[in-house]
């Protein structure tokens, strides 16, 4: 089974809100402050009873997340599950359940403190009872389940659509000493929710980590939030926690010293890939992570190893992980919820559903960078969201600019939507971080009295550069993209005062020419002669940069966004094009430059105005 798609409802600020997961992939979440982006993902890992303890039950916590626009609905989060297999469904269910109630089932037996009582002989009728139950209850094939959770005053309940749950409550004879005749009773209520719970225990695990609440603590034992995390090390080490704890203190000490090994090692190679200097990388040589367990306790340590003794031995400096840097902690936190999972997921085809709010935030830009490139790695096999204002978290070389999603606030509703108009000006500054990001390596440093060119937006931008890698338009000749056509004034302004050769080129539309005369009337009739409107021989007015792409360039592009989506499709093109379909581009460009074309008119305005 897997995540298909979840609905959200009343969840703080969000109205009602469908976010699909339905396929591994990187998508980042951009978006002003207060727009409801951490409360996306706080929703979507609500869902999942088992991660109710984290965080101190915040995310569950009805006085914190209520709609306080709408306090007479509750909270609702709406799964739906595909690739359901009824025979493992039921299986799950069937362990499950025997698990929760096996105790009370004894309970009901006259014998059960016998010496002699066969437990598993008493549970094997009352396994056929319920294992005959869970059949006919899933008896039909299922192309998708939806599964609510429901987040009332006092308590959260799951409902599940389609399926007619019945109480149980038969008669059956059974054999744990003597033949006795028993009754199981299992109320409708608690017969439902316990199937449901086990339907979602045995879902991908979804993950949470938040760079503001995520802390080590410093004492971690059974029942704590991190307690699952120090048992799947164990497990990830072929050791049994529990067994562990009664081993005498010889036995304890290297089973720890094994797992602080794999543990570091581990650590380090993460280390390395996200630290490209080696320098740093071998920074990580003087630290070490100690894992101690006394009176019940296990304690997560660093040992910075840097300060030498007298004798040329490091002298261990032993420190928690709350007293290293922000940027450790979050990079310590971020490794253990990645490389130890502790929620069963055999058999998925992705992993997990990973949620990261704000990621990087404490990380040098340069980490970030990495940072980035190890999510996509990630998201091979991973569902992936992350929110951020980062221009390096969301760096067109590694994230497909038709993935990422703006998060928006209409007054008491959140609305979420995938970037289609980078240049739209109403836009500007939830797409501030895509807007920089895009400038990301290419926004030229400009010298007196060179050749510029300033376009109204990043598509125009990338249109232009495509002409000189196909050696169409001087390569030399410095392209400066400004963040839509209502802006272009302080660009103006500062090519005035650098150079004489420059030109900048508008869209032939109404806003393109509104603003031209307008900028005309602030800088004059002079400079404006050194501008241009798009212009086509066949076409007066109403001229985009899209007119200019012949058929064949439209194919191309579309094949790099999900739908006919030019600007974006253009964006993903330039940033993660093949070869082939680079040169293919290239060979229509080449034809459309041809006299009379719209792209040699284009050319021989610009030539005309900075030669």
């Amino acid at each position: 089974m897997k995540y298909k798609s979840f609905r959200i409802k009343n969840y703080k600020a969000i109205k009602d809100l469908t976010i699909e997961v339905d396929k591994p992939k990187l998508t980042p979440i951009i978006g002003l402050n207060e727009t409801g982006k951490s409360s996306i993902l706080q929703a979507m890992f609500s869902f999942d009873y088992t991660n109710d303890e984290q965080y101190n039950g915040e995310f569950v916590n009805i006085s914190y997340i209520k709609n306080k626009f709408n306090n007479k609905s509750f909270p609702e989060i709406e799964a739906e599950i595909e690739n359901i297999d009824t025979n493992i469904l039921v299986k799950n269910a069937l362990n499950y359940l025997m698990k929760k109630k096996k105790e009370e089932f004894f309970k009901i037996s006259h014998y059960s403190r016998e010496n002699k009582f066969r437990k598993e002989e008493y549970l094997k009728p009352i396994e056929e009872l319920i294992f005959t139950k869970l059949k006919n209850l899933f008896s039909n094939s299922y192309n998708t389940l939806k599964i609510k959770r429901i987040f009332n005053t006092e308590n959260s309940y799951y409902t599940l659509e389609n399926i007619n749950f019945e109480n149980i409550n038969e008669e059956i004879i059974t054999n744990g000493y003597y033949e006795e005749k028993i009754t199981i009773h299992i109320e409708l209520s608690e017969f439902r929710q316990i199937i449901i719970r086990s339907i979602v225990l045995y879902l991908p695990n979804i993950i949470y980590i938040d760079d503001f609440k995520d802390i080590v603590p410093e004492e971690i034992k059974k029942g704590n939030q991190w307690y699952p995390y120090i048992e799947e090390i164990f497990e990830k080490n072929n050791e049994n926690i529990d067994k562990f704890s009664k081993c005498d203190l010889s036995d304890r000490q290297t089973i720890l010293a094994d797992i602080k090994d794999n543990l570091n090692e581990s650590l380090s190679q993460l280390w390395d890939k996200m630290h490209i200097s080696q320098t740093i990388r071998n920074e990580f040589k003087t630290l070490d992570i100690d894992l101690r367990f006394e009176n019940n306790i296990f304690q997560i340590l660093v040992v910075d190893l840097r300060e030498k003794r007298e004798n040329g031995k490091s002298r261990e400096v032993v420190f928690p992980i709350n007293m290293r840097s922000k940027g450790f902690q979050w990079f310590f936190n971020f490794f253990i919820k990645m490389k130890y999972n502790w929620k069963h997921t055999d058999g998925e085809d992705y992993g997990s559903i990973i949620l990261l709010d704000e990621p990087g935030v404490y990380l040098h830009t340069t980490f970030q960078s990495e940072l980035v490139k190890v999510l996509r790695d990630l998201s091979k096999n991973n569902i992936i969201f992350y929110t951020t204002h980062l221009e390096n978290m969301v760096n067109p070389k590694v994230v497909k600019i038709a993935e990422i999603n703006v998060a928006k606030r209409n007054n008491e509703d959140v609305t979420i939507e995938k970037i289609t108009k980078i240049d739209d000006n109403k836009n500007l500054g939830e797409i501030t971080p895509i807007i920089n990001a895009l400038k990301i390596d290419n926004f030229p440093l400009v010298h007196y009295n060179e050749k510029i060119i300033i376009t109204e937006g990043i598509t125009d931008k990338i249109f232009l550069n495509l002409l000189q890698e196909a050696e169409l338009l001087d390569k030399s000749i410095k392209i400066i993209p400004g963040s839509g056509v209502s802006n272009l004034g302080t660009l103006i302004s500062l090519s005035i005062g650098i150079t004489s050769k420059y030109v900048v080129i508008f869209d032939n539309d109404k806003a393109g020419r509104e603003h031209f005369e307008n900028y005309k009337k602030n800088f004059g009739n002079e400079e404006s002669k050194k501008w241009i409107l798009h212009k086509l021989a066949e076409k007066k007015e109403d001229i985009v940069l899209e007119d200019y792409y012949s058929d064949e360039m439209k194919e191309i592009i579309e094949k790099y966004t999900d739908k006919k989506e030019h600007k974006t499709g253009l964006l993903n093109f330039y940033y993660n094009r093949d070869l082939e379909d680079k040169q293919k581009f290239s060979d229509e460009l080449k034809k459309l430059s041809k006299k009379d074309k719209g792209i040699y008119i284009l050319l021989e305005q610009i030539k005309k105005r900075l030669n």
